[in-house]
């Protein structure tokens, strides 16, 4: 997400730069109209997240990248807190970053099947207690599927 207060200056420098190429936006900037539609995701990105006005704090919503090599999960949401809250973020503005953001964009309301105290971090890793969240490497992942299988590694 740190490129986006760039992009956004640039857009409308070159916009109120170049009139002469007649580019209509509705009378409103690139940088609104970026805005209006858009919504960038960061897997982490403390030094940004101090930006978060400038980017636009609509406009950002976290990810843990799960089950990619970028993830920070299992850890995804203490994580994330930390480095919310160490670029002095509200709770309001966690709110918006953390999901509230990504489900107006995506038009999702996620209390549709589970209700809102059932859904938090603390809820789901209650009844979750048989999922194995150890990191292990691929060969230790192998070993203990085919053991699972009766098979030997």
């Amino acid at each position: 997400i740190g490129w986006i207060p760039f992009y956004l200056d640039r857009c409308d420098r070159h916009y109120t730069n170049q009139k002469w190429l007649r580019r209509d936006f509705g009378g409103r900037l690139p940088s609104e109209v970026f805005r209006e539609h858009s919504l960038a995701c960061y897997v982490t990105d403390p030094t940004s997240l101090k930006l978060r006005r400038e980017i636009g704090i609509d406009n950002i919503a976290w990810e843990c990248d799960y089950p990619h090599a970028d993830s920070i999960w299992p850890d995804a949401p203490e994580f994330v807190l930390n480095e919310l809250n160490g670029a002095g973020a509200t709770d309001e503005e966690i709110n918006k970053i953390t999901w509230e953001n990504a489900c107006r964009f995506f038009n999702w309301d996620p209390f549709a099947e589970i209700p809102r105290e059932r859904a938090t971090v603390g809820a789901r890793r209650a009844i979750a207690t048989d999922v194995d969240t150890a990191i292990r490497s691929r060969k230790e992942w192998a070993r203990l599927f085919a053991e699972k299988q009766g098979q030997s590694a």
